[in-house]
Formats: C-alpha cells, structure tokens, sequence
C-alpha cells in the first residue's frame, strides 16, 4: 500500500478533529501530498427549484461564508509542525458540494491513496449516516475512520477470511504497521457453516469431525498464507478464535489497536456498504479502522493511470 495523496474531511463540528490530525500524521509518516476539503453543500442538485434559484442568488455569499469558517476552524485545530507553517490555501479546499461528494471528487482528482473522515458516538454505538456511508460505499481507494477520541496505536489487528481482499489487508497491515514500527496480529475467526451450527441453541448440529475438518483446514492455510507473506522486520503472530467474526474482532481490537479489514458487500441497505461483518465492527469497535476495497482491478486501474 503506497501512500503518495490523502484526502481528509473538515466539518465544522468536532468529530472531525481528531481525524484532521490523524490524516496530518500520516501524510508526515508516508511523506504524502494532503488535501482537508470541506463541504459546503450549496448545489442544491436535489433541491426544488425555489431552493436552487435561492441557492444560485447567494451562492457566492454562503461561499464566502464557508470558506471563512473552514478557515477559522482549520486554525483552530492544526498543531501538526509540518502544517502549522504552511498557508492553509496550499492544502485546504472549500468546494459547493456536500461533505461525501466533495471527498469523492477530490480523491478521484487527485487519484488519492486514503480518506479520511470522523466518526463520532453519541446516542448510538456509531453514526453511520451521511457522510461516512455515501464515502464508504463509493470510495475508490481504501477509507480511514477514526474516531472522534481518536487515540495513538499500538499495533495493527488484520482479520482475515481468506478470501480475495485478504492479500489487500496484509499488504495495508504491513504498510502501516511499517511506518508506525508497530506490530501485526492477524485473526482468523472460525464461524462453523450455518448448516452445522444452530444459532439459536447455540449448539452443534453437524457431524463433529466435518466441522473439525473444515476447522483445521482454514486454520493450515491461514498459517501457510501468513508465513509466505514478506513481512520484513516486523514481528507478526498470527492468532485463532472461534465465534461470531464481527463479535470476535471487537473482543480482540483492544483500544490501542488499529484494525484492519477488507469488504464484502452482501446485503441489507447500510450492510452492502461493508458487509455485515466490517459494518458491525465499525459500529461496535472503538478504535480507528482502515477499510480496504475488495475489488483490487481498481487499484491497478488507478496505479497505471499515474
């Protein structure tokens, strides 16, 4: 995973804060180009035509206003060295579209490596509307979420499946893990076949050597898989559980863990987003999440359009 653009999003309230700093971090680390783009939502695209021709008659006032506000909250929380010197226009974007479609453009302007945005709690484990759903459903590259108290990691937890974005997670784990001089632990959480288990009673239903079997079988080529990898100097461990996977992963990202997950679009409005798994965990877990984008063609799309 080569860092080289990172595209971070400022809101005006605080949950944005800590991601602000966070994507400063990382572009120090990675030595990456940064771009914070506000949102100031004045299109109307979706309005009715009063609203627009509204819209359309202070635009450039409610423009004006915004980017003031950008400013100021943007002076306000910048305490990165290699930022506070520098003239917030050469990093700071104010566009006329809302928080997601301004991301989104300014990633694919830029062909970005990483976004960034906040996530805040307040009556619910995890605010997943607006903003962080439209960006994690269209993203073109992977997605950042920090949480609004943010807090230094420790190590990087990498939860494999073994299925086609695994080699993506390994390779973000080891990149950042890298960067930060962190250790990797990657899970695998064995989830019996539905046939087997019986969710409910909680109970074995299948013969005990078939799920044994499959058992052994995962756990071999998560190991095999793991020890080919080229992690250089890093120390990595690789560790088996046995559970609901979403469940299993909060258990085990304690709260100086950064996880790492791939995605895996099923079905449900919010969950196609994701996938129930990573869905769950970005509502559950606490800490900061990179999710990676299964479809690795896009990748290779966009590192050959450089």
């Amino acid at each position: 995973m080569d860092i080289r653009w990172i595209v971070v999003g400022l809101e005006l309230e605080k949950r944005s804060n800590q991601a602000v700093a966070r994507a400063m971090s990382l572009a120090r680390e990675f030595r990456a180009r940064l771009e914070v783009v506000h949102g100031a939502g004045v299109e109307g695209k979706h309005l009715g035509t009063a609203r627009r021709a509204f819209l359309a008659s202070h635009a450039e006032e409610a423009m004006a206003r915004a980017r003031a506000a950008a400013r100021g909250k943007l002076e306000l929380i910048v305490e990165d060295p290699g930022f506070a010197g520098l003239q917030l226009d050469d990093y700071l974007r104010v566009s006329t579209a809302s928080g997601a479609e301004a991301l989104l453009a300014a990633a694919r302007e830029h062909a970005a490596d990483l976004i960034v945005i906040g996530a805040h709690r307040q009556r619910r484990p995890f605010d997943f509307g607006g903003t962080a759903r439209a960006v994690l459903a269209r993203s073109p590259c992977p997605v950042w979420v920090e949480p609004a108290e943010g807090r230094r990691f420790e190590r990087v937890l990498a939860p494999v499946d073994l299925s086609a974005s695994t080699d993506l997670v390994l390779r973000a784990a080891r990149s950042i893990a890298a960067r930060f001089s962190v250790p990797v632990r990657v899970l695998h959480v064995f989830s019996p076949p539905e046939l087997a288990w019986s969710a409910e009673e909680g109970t074995q239903r299948g013969p005990t050597y078939v799920v044994e079997g499959l058992r052994k079988e995962e756990h071999a080529a998560t190991r095999e898989l793991v020890e080919s990898f080229d992690w250089g100097a890093l120390p990595v461990e690789t560790v088996f559980a046995d559970g609901d996977p979403a469940a299993t992963i909060v258990e085990h990202a304690g709260s100086s863990d950064l996880v790492v997950m791939g995605t895996h679009g099923h079905s449900g409005l919010a969950r196609a987003v994701l996938g129930s798994c990573a869905y769950s965990v970005l509502r559950h877990g606490t800490g900061p999440m990179l999710v990676v984008p299964q479809n690795e063609d896009r990748y290779r799309e966009r590192a050959s359009s450089r």
